[in-house]
């Protein structure tokens, strides 16, 4: 009885030592993350591979709560963002951009772009556009110079999308910082995210416009819809604002 006790408990052993040696952990990164889905709250997540063991998966794609911060949001329909986004330029208060890829606006020398509502016709939106230059002075330092301009907004709603096209108005050679067709990507009553119309769209740069006094810190769910709906295939800097220059254009305090 000892002798078949001792056997049983080898072949226990053994089956044990398989199952551990053929089931080693697989260690991943993760990686790229999807959309937030509003109704479950989950997004999907990308994960790879991190030892190059072939018995594990090299990808993998796996569900999980939404990223702290990645707040859910609902995409209006193409009629509500028409209504959002002409809300918003005829707003009293004046709209800033508050974060963006910094070739959505220049070469990163333009800070404090804002866009104020002046008057209106049947179909457009007259603003003035004021922004800080940074420009070299003669005595080889460096300092913002305000500029500004007029501009008239046109919102163009189709089935699928709304756009709005910004016309300058007046005749220069210099460059300015907004115009052209941009592509309304989100919108909502506190916030807006425009997308440059070019030929490659989905490497398009991409802008938040925000209210004055929200500037510091665009809506979640506007930023949500930039990182989510707004990605580059190669690195692009992000242009936010700096606090002390244009809190003091804005007469804001800290």
């Amino acid at each position: 009885m000892a002798a078949k006790h001792l056997i049983w408990s080898a072949v226990l052993i053994v089956t044990w030592l398989t199952f551990c040696d053929s089931t080693e952990i697989c260690h991943y990164v993760k990686g790229h993350r999807g959309e937030c889905n509003p109704a479950t709250k989950k997004q999907s997540v990308k994960l790879t591979l991190l030892s190059g063991n072939s018995t594990c998966r090299a990808t993998k794609v796996e569900t999980e709560d939404c990223t702290p911060g990645d707040s859910p949001f609902r995409q209006p329909s193409p009629a509500e963002s028409a209504r959002n986004v002409r809300t918003l330029v005829q707003s009293e208060d004046s709209l800033v951009l508050g974060m963006a890829h910094e070739d959505f606006h220049g070469d990163g020398t333009t800070q404090c772009l804002t866009s104020t509502y002046e008057s209106r016709s049947l179909n457009d939106f007259y603003e003035r556009i004021n922004y800080s230059q940074r420009q070299k002075m003669r005595d080889g330092s460096h300092n913002f110079v305000m500029r500004g301009f007029p501009a008239t907004y046109r919102v163009t709603e189709s089935k699928d999308s709304v756009s709005l096209t910004a016309t300058i108005t007046e005749r220069t050679q210099e460059k300015r910082p907004i115009s052209g067709t941009y592509r309304v990507v989100y919108s909502s009553r506190k916030c807006l995210v425009l997308k440059k119309e070019l030929a490659s769209l989905s490497e398009a740069p991409c802008g938040i416009w925000v209210t004055k006094n929200t500037f510091r810190r665009p809506p979640p769910d506007c930023t949500t819809a930039f990182h989510n709906s707004c990605k580059r295939s190669h690195y692009v800097p992000i242009y936010e604002p700096y606090q002390w220059l244009c809190g003091r254009r804005f007469g804001l305090t800290q």
